[in-house]
């Protein structure tokens, strides 16, 4: 059944409670016991994942988890530091899940190689055959077994790479996943998100991007310290005139080969196989997990992975409960605190916090909880 949900809902109540909390530095702590721990998966590689349980969890009080797996940190790391915010807004937070957030494959304190967008395995032929879709899967599963006062029930989230990370865990998914919301998801890096925009190589923003987070590694590390090199032009136009073809990034000034993805970014320079495999549109084939893809007009990032990625899920899943939420914003800025205004546009009400209190946390309460939509 094709479901399309509009920036302009009506007739729905709010169900976060009216009493403020404390403040949400305070909240985690007074509500949450913080887990930091490894989760091995079949491969044998073990990714860091922080767990928060709230306090009044028991076995007449279960609660669903909530997980964002992401390349950009799950600090702050030990289990006596918390962070000042957790989960995707402060509604759900103030409602209370076991939110879960992991560091994927390859990144910060996580064991193994990150892939670039890995690419999705149809037919794993054996325990060494993992991807992003493994992963979650061997996550969830080590979860339900291990975290006391569950309901058995997993949501997951993410906006832009780790919006990419939520649409992989629904091939192939584990059967405890309930609903799932990839917004301003990476989804096809050649044709029209982040890397490329319909072919064209979006230099700039790579250029910036990959000098932190196209670093190199030995192990898993808190922190990846300075960037690859150092580079604050004042005038970018001019920076970019004057540096002359794309490969003079190669030089001992900036990449000199240090970052294996901006390798990789130059060495394909046409659609071939290595972004057809990153494409995972093919892959979103009989989902029959309910979907809230998120994205933003004004997102010059991935505007095109939202609309793709629902457009994908609803032809080539027949009758899942797919459902679009679109608005004026820029890339991520549905989870800002305060959106009534953009440039010279102004929008008559905080669009953000409509978005997180109406329709975001009631999607995962309904599914997660069971409580009414």
């Amino acid at each position: 059944m094709k479901q399309f949900l509009a920036i302009i809902a009506l007739g729905i109540s709010v169900t976060a409670g009216a009493q403020a909390p404390p403040a949400p530095n305070t909240f985690v702590k007074d509500n949450f016991t913080k887990m930091d721990t490894t989760i091995t998966m079949r491969d044998g590689i073990k990714l860091y994942t922080v767990i928060y349980i709230p306090k009044d969890a028991t076995a007449t009080n279960k609660y669903p988890f909530l997980m964002e797996r992401t390349p950009y940190s799950a600090a702050p790391y030990g289990d006596t530091n918390y962070s000042r915010r957790i989960g995707p807004n402060p509604t759900l937070m103030k409602e209370k899940y076991i939110f879960v957030i992991q560091d994927v494959r390859g990144r910060y304190m996580s064991e193994g190689v990150n892939l670039e967008v890995t690419p999705y395995i149809a037919n794993k032929k054996s325990k060494k055959d993992v991807d992003e879709s493994s992963d979650t899967y061997d996550t969830v599963d080590w979860l339900l077994k291990n975290i006391k006062n569950n309901n058995g029930r997993v949501g997951l989230y993410g906006i832009s790479y780790p919006g990419f990370y939520a649409t992989a865990s629904l091939p192939g998914a584990h059967p405890a996943i309930k609903a799932v919301s990839p917004q301003a998801p990476v989804t096809d890096e050649f044709i029209g998100d982040d890397a490329n925009h319909n072919g064209a190589f979006f230099l700039m923003d790579n250029f910036s991007f990959m000098n932190y987070f196209g670093k190199p590694r030995t192990g898993p590390v808190k922190d990846y310290g300075t960037q690859v090199f150092n580079s604050n032009p004042k005038d970018i136009y001019d920076f970019f005139l004057k540096l002359g073809p794309v490969s003079n990034t190669q030089n001992e000034k900036y990449f000199n080969n240090k970052s294996y993805i901006w390798n990789e970014y130059l060495q394909h320079d046409t659609y071939d196989a290595y972004w057809q495999a990153r494409n995972i549109r093919p892959h979103l084939k009989n989902i029959q997990i309910p979907t809230m893809v998120v994205g933003g007009w004004f997102d010059a990032e991935d505007l095109f992975g939202a609309l793709n990625t629902y457009s994908s899920i609803e032809k080539q899943s027949p009758g899942n409960r797919n459902h679009l939420v679109m608005g004026p914003w820029t890339h991520g800025a549905w989870e800002s605190a305060d959106w009534k205004a953009f440039a010279s546009h102004d929008f008559g009400s905080n669009t953000s916090k409509y978005f997180q209190d109406t329709l975001e946390a009631r999607f995962f309460n309904f599914y997660g909880r069971n409580s009414r939509y």
